[in-house]
């Protein structure tokens, strides 16, 4: 979904297209490998391998259609908002991305959907620019990719005078958000899964 006006973005930062979407999902999958939070879904290397990628294909191409999706020009990063203005999605679509996501979870499902209702209701209600996911190809981390698809969401988070919200999947990554002015507002567990920490950024001046 295009944005009226579009994002202000760096010469280096674009938005993702379809025929990206491949490629990218491979991306998330190498970034997320290790993450806590996503291998409470795919608790298994095999399920890992075999489904990680595909997930984060489904993502990609659900936010697409009512998100804001950015990359740099070499596709070594990728980040997932949800703008404030984001159509709620109708039960037609919930029921088509449920039926496509639910072969990849298998028999996880009813942990995984367990799991997706407790990082719903853990956000805030009020309206909100959302960063659902952000990822970095890991030999490319380090060197101020992320921040760059990060800035001007919160850019245009201030200009209309919203607060940003995130999870954030590992302790060691706070320090990482409070850089841009995300503070922990809140933590949460997975059912009998690791931590979460709701982090929430106050629009600045």
């Amino acid at each position: 979904m295009a944005l009226d006006p579009p994002l202000e973005l760096p010469a280096s930062i674009r938005p993702v297209r379809r025929e990206d979407v491949g490629r990218l999902s491979h991306v998330l999958a190498r970034a997320f490998r290790d993450d806590p939070t996503h291998r409470w879904f795919l608790p298994s290397e095999r399920a890992w391998r075999r489904h990680s990628h595909r997930i984060f294909s489904l993502l990609l191409r659900d936010n697409l259609a009512t998100g804001t999706v950015l990359t740099n020009d070499r596709l070594e990063s990728v980040a997932l908002w949800n703008e404030p203005s984001a159509p709620e999605p109708g039960p037609l679509r919930r029921f088509v991305f449920g039926v496509r996501i639910h072969r990849h979870f298998g028999a996880n499902i009813p942990r995984a959907i367990r799991g997706f209702r407790v990082i719903e209701e853990s956000q805030p209600s009020q309206p909100k620019w959302y960063l659902s996911v952000v990822g970095t190809d890991p030999p490319r981390q380090g060197r101020g990719v992320a921040s760059a698809l990060i800035e001007p969401a919160l850019a245009r988070a201030d200009a209309e005078d919203l607060p940003a919200w995130l999870e954030a999947s590992r302790p060691e990554n706070v320090p990482y958000y409070q850089r841009f002015g995300f503070e922990v507002t809140d933590e949460f567990s997975l059912p009998d899964g690791p931590p979460l920490f709701g982090m929430l950024r106050k629009p600045r001046a």
